[in-house]
């Protein structure tokens, strides 16, 4: 599920000790011999048929996986009348099912992120257009200076030069690239000036996104 699953890491130093008390079930679900779902989930209470059915990794594939699990989550009436599960920000349960009684609850907080090198970004994936910017970092002077930023064939390429179309702090060209702030918040927040025609081409490229983190620390 590692290939789906935005954040998601493997530790180089497992808990072994944690993992051989067995504390967890976990379901697969399968389709022609296929993994297309995973749940890691034990159940908790003091009296049979009022237990918390606590899911703690539910990763899904497709729908028919998503499915699954909730079906196998579903057999368990006879002894759990609660469910937790532990989703992605970017999750809708409510959408999942007609009858389901959904209570939300973030323990999600965004993750703080510096773009380092300005001419590394090239090759990430981003829509079309293109604007060249002035960018300001007065902590890493080697991404300061006129970058032209472009989108072509879904790949983001960065060169030096360009005619000017905005300045950006490197804070400003942080928040594009992780899609977590509207470019009309740049000039109220001190971070650049691009017009109404360049945010139309910058929300073009980096389109609204929303950063987190998928392990906890």
């Amino acid at each position: 599920m590692r290939l789906h699953t935005h954040g998601m890491g493997f530790f180089v130093h497992p808990d072994w000790a944690s993992a051989s008390r067995n504390r967890f079930w976990l379901a697969r679900a399968l389709v022609g011999g296929q993994t297309v779902g995973l749940m890691l989930y034990d159940l908790k209470g003091e009296e049979e048929t009022r237990f918390l059915f606590r899911a703690l990794r539910f990763y899904y594939e497709s729908a028919q996986g998503r499915y699954l699990l909730l079906q196998w989550i579903a057999r368990h009436v006879d002894q759990a009348d609660r469910v937790e599960l532990r989703l992605a920000p970017t999750e809708h349960p409510e959408t999942w099912l007609a009858d389901l009684a959904v209570k939300t609850e973030s323990e999600i907080r965004a993750p703080m992120g510096r773009v380092l090198d300005v001419a590394r970004l090239g090759g990430m994936q981003v829509g079309p257009g293109g604007f060249t910017a002035r960018i300001s970092d007065p902590l890493c002077p080697w991404n300061e200076g006129t970058w032209r930023f472009e989108g072509r064939a879904g790949e983001l390429q960065v060169v030096h030069g360009g005619q000017l179309d905005c300045h950006l702090t490197i804070q400003g060209l942080t928040a594009l690239v992780f899609g977590a702030h509207d470019p009309d918040d740049f000039a109220i927040r001190g971070w650049g000036d691009p017009s109404p025609a360049v945010q139309v081409v910058m929300h073009a490229m980096f389109p609204p996104a929303v950063p987190h983190l998928h392990e906890r620390f």
